[in-house]
């Protein structure tokens, strides 16, 4: 069959259509259809011709998908031919696509992932979270406990509202009990907003019972088992009974809120009576807007309802509940993710891509010359520029399509791995089924004519009389592009080692920093029920400070220097508050926190000072708080008064300790209140040890705790582990810069290695010549890698000041941050030069060292 189409269908492709008022057809039926125009009229001549054209119709697709698929055909096998002839070039740009294309469909997952928390929900486009604006202009996504049924109540643009509540509790069915459970406590029209799956029960009514719980498919399996939980009684905190009215599916991985059991608020109220009162912040409130709703109409008309409602002291504002994950910037329940790591990701996603598409370009101009004498006689033989376009790339993009299979199965084996490490549940499903194939095969045809279509162009074009008669010239533009993209391959491979090791040293400085207080040997006892903190808590620490290991102890609500709660705190002057009320943090602890913590007292006393009965009135404040509240010095603040949200008397600074970090680096230390009792809720007990082991002590301290509360689990956690626990994220993602960074440096220097085969391929009888001249080995590989040593030296000073930009825009998101010292640059390159002379060096030690006779004999 010829590997042309039929004359009549490239007469059709070429004539099928209409010229001018003489509406004049060019062709085989022009006479038949000027007679039938004649004699019958224009209308039935094209009438005429119309039909026949749709009778031919199906012959002449046939005709042309039979032609395609012989090019194909013809393509696949010239593409196998050039790769076996070639297996070190063919294998170069496999190895390396495969790899960027590996990394990039990695980093699709996990962005797909991130840009779609949520939209799994059938309302998610109509649910918004409440936030307010609160002392300061501090954002916060807590709002006042009755905020949800007022709102719903006064707005008919809300078609329905819930609150929720999430806290870990001890349940217990039988012998099995453990804590840690978070159980959500909301409304009942939770479920009528939210599309959790419901495995069993009533949707509508699951939650209407106030001691009912549902639970997540995996809660109930570890305290059930096999067995139908639903009408299952429970015990919650060896207290509350609840019964199982019903079981959720597990809540999704893209859920930004996540939760192991359902419970009503009503229950929550029970035991916090606050909550039915404006002033009790402490839930966060979810709307479901009516269909046609705007929520920035809406916003206008809470504010018009507070000037009307004195008991409305807040303004609020919505939040679109697919925003919440990517674009928060307000304390979260459940930690969230970062626009800004989602747009860096993707980005080192594409600078990989190119750099893999660039070594496709490289290496296919530099053998274009090998090719030449091919392109020639495929010209003679009658191949017009168009089909050899076509031709190279379609090698191009079949190339591409090898790749992709070998990324695939790199992405299988990788992705267990990175689901461990960035606590995921990524998999390959959305990328082999329905939307994810269309994506995957434009990608191939997309990369593959990217990475092709300048050596398509540049081969397309030779000339058959100047190849056949090697008269043609290489052109020297071509080889300053190659030369152009080997730089721009390592000034982007510098750039991302230049940022792995500036990521590396600012967390290394986080670690590193000093908190305020001393982590070292203190170990943390968590207090789960209010009773423990304020019944039982003193029989335990006074327990631990009998044990000889134990030095200082405290009861406190502040855990890894967390504070408990915040609010406007002002200095007062003759018994008046001052106007201005800034936010500080508050702890809560008994006398004994300082020394534990070992807090440096700037001036005054600590709350411990070996008196009983200190008044609860008297407070210790840092440093930043003597700023704010207008004191020139430490010792300006012992004996004045204070007022706070937390008393309704004023309060006395009887001492002013150091700062210390309450949160992660990245946040400014903030100024603290220090109360001297703690609170009923969340409270643990704090002990420092003496050096030395301290496995025997805590088993002992296991032992007392089973003998005071049996009925609650004994559990500890190390601060310096807890303060660790602060830079999980930023450790996981600096391990995949590091990853990042190797991946496409290892890229670029396949790129290298090629090129470098290549020279020292076209200068073997150079090589020859000069060693039989006297040449030696060190001689000739100086030689061989001057030009890339001169390239990469090139990259490197364009890497730097981009490097140094990117990575001080990085850093001025932490409020305390790592110089970027012109060490970090030397290594950088030094890393570069090593590896990039390393993939040189081995090709021209085996030029170098090939016999010059076999050289000279070579052509």
């Amino acid at each position: 069959m010829s590997a042309r189409p039929p004359r009549w269908a490239a007469w059709l492709l070429r004539h099928l259509r209409l010229r001018g008022d003489d509406d004049i057809l060019l062709g085989d039926f022009e006479e038949e259809f000027h007679y039938l125009r004649q004699q019958q009229g224009e209308a039935y001549a094209r009438r005429w011709y119309v039909r026949h054209v749709l009778i031919s119709l199906p012959g002449f697709i046939d005709q042309m998908i039979r032609w395609c698929f012989y090019m194909l055909k013809n393509y696949i096998l010239v593409a196998a031919r050039a790769f076996r002839k070639h297996p070190l070039y063919a294998t170069i740009n496999v190895l390396g696509l495969a790899l960027a294309l590996a990394c990039s469909l990695t980093i699709l997952l996990f962005v797909a992932e991130e840009r779609g928390f949520d939209a799994f929900h059938v309302n998610a486009d109509r649910l918004y979270r409440l936030e307010r604006i609160g002392m300061n202009d501090a954002p916060s996504s807590f709002t006042d406990g009755p905020t949800g049924p007022t709102i719903a109540a006064e707005f008919p643009q809300i078609q329905a509202a819930t609150r929720l509540s999430r806290s870990e509790h001890l349940l217990r069915h039988g012998e099995r009990q453990a804590y840690g459970d978070a159980i959500a406590y909301v409304d009942t029209t939770f479920l009528q907003m939210f599309s959790f799956e419901v495995l069993q029960g009533d949707r509508a009514t699951m939650l209407s019972a106030p001691n009912s719980i549902v639970l997540t498919a995996s809660l109930a399996e570890k305290y059930f088992g096999e067995v139908n939980p639903v009408g299952q009684t429970m015990v919650m905190d060896n207290a509350t009974e609840l019964v199982v009215t019903g079981v959720l599916a597990d809540v999704p991985a893209n859920s930004h809120y996540v939760f192991d059991a359902l419970a009503p608020f009503s229950l929550l109220i029970q035991s916090n009576s606050w909550l039915e009162h404006f002033g009790g912040v402490g839930t966060q409130t979810y709307v479901l807007l009516a269909p046609g709703a705007q929520p920035n109409d809406l916003t206008a008309d809470f504010a018009h309802f507070a000037e009307a409602n004195p008991v409305w002291t807040q303004s609020f504002y919505l939040r679109p509940l697919t925003d919440i994950h990517l674009h928060s910037d307000v304390y979260e329940v459940t930690p969230q993710g970062d626009m800004a790591t989602v747009r860096l990701f993707s980005a080192i996603a594409l600078f990989i891509l190119l750099l893999a598409c660039i070594n496709y370009v490289n290496l296919s101009t530099a053998r274009a010359a090998q090719r030449m004498k091919e392109v020639g006689l495929r010209k003679v033989l009658g191949a017009d520029r168009v089909q050899l376009l076509f031709q190279f790339l379609g090698e191009s993009i079949l190339l591409t399509a090898a790749a992709l299979a070998v990324a695939l199965a790199l992405v299988g084996l990788a992705l267990p791995a990175l689901n461990t490490l960035l606590a995921r549940e990524l998999s390959l499903a959305p990328l082999v089924t329905g939307q994810g194939l269309f994506v995957l095969m434009g990608g191939v045809f997309l990369i593959g004519a990217a990475a092709g279509i300048y050596p398509a162009l540049h081969l397309a074009r030779f000339l058959p009389a100047q190849v056949l008669k090697q008269t043609i010239r290489r052109p020297g533009y071509t080889s300053r592009l190659r030369q152009g993209l080997v730089v721009v391959q390592f000034a982007v491979s510098t750039t991302l080692i230049v940022a792995t090791l500036v990521v590396g040293q600012q967390l290394q400085f986080m670690q590193q920093q000093d908190l305020g207080f001393d982590t070292e040997q203190v170990l943390t006892i968590p207090l789960r029920d209010g009773t423990l903190v304020t019944e039982t808590s003193k029989v335990l620490k006074e327990r631990f400070l009998s044990d000889p290991q134990v030095i200082h102890a405290t009861v406190t609500n502040s855990g890894v220097g967390a504070p408990s709660g915040s609010g406007p705190v002002a200095a007062t002057q003759f018994g008046e508050r001052r106007e201005s009320s800034p936010v500080h943090g508050y702890v809560y602890a008994d006398p004994e926190f300082q020394p534990t913590l070992g807090l440096d007292v700037l001036a005054g006393e600590s709350l411990w000072t070996g008196r009983e009965n200190r008044h609860y009135t008297e407070v210790l404040i840092t440093r930043q708080a003597v700023t704010t509240l207008g004191w020139q010095t430490p010792a300006d603040a012992i004996g004045q008064t204070i007022a706070t949200t937390v008393f309704d008397d004023l309060a006395t600074v009887v001492g002013v300790v150091d700062d210390f970090h309450t949160a992660s680096l990245q946040r400014s230390v903030r100024p603290m209140i220090i109360f001297g009792f703690p609170k009923a809720q969340d409270g643990k007990i704090m002990l420092r040890l003496a050096p030395g082991s301290p496995q025997h002590a805590i088993a002992r301290f296991e032992n007392t705790w089973t003998e005071v509360v049996p009925e609650w689990p004994f559990e500890y956690q190390f601060l310096d582990d807890a303060v660790q626990q602060r830079y999980a994220q930023d450790l996981q993602e600096a391990t995949l810069y590091r990853s990042f960074a190797a991946l496409a440096l290892f890229i670029a220097c396949l790129g290298l290695f090629g090129l470098a085969a290549f020279t020292a391929e076209q200068r073997t009888k150079e090589i020859g010549v000069r060693k039989v001249l006297g040449a030696s080995v060190h001689q000739i590989i100086l030689l061989l890698s001057r030009e890339f040593v001169v390239l990469v030296s090139v990259a490197v000073l364009c890497a730097a000041p981009v490097a140094y930009a990117l990575m001080e825009r990085w850093l001025d998101g932490f409020a305390y941050q790592t110089d970027i010292s012109w060490t970090v640059f030397v290594v950088a390159a030094l890393i570069a030069f090593a590896i990039a002379g390393l993939t040189v060096s081995y090709h021209a030690l085996q030029a170098a060292r090939q016999n010059p006779v076999r050289a000279l004999r070579s052509e």
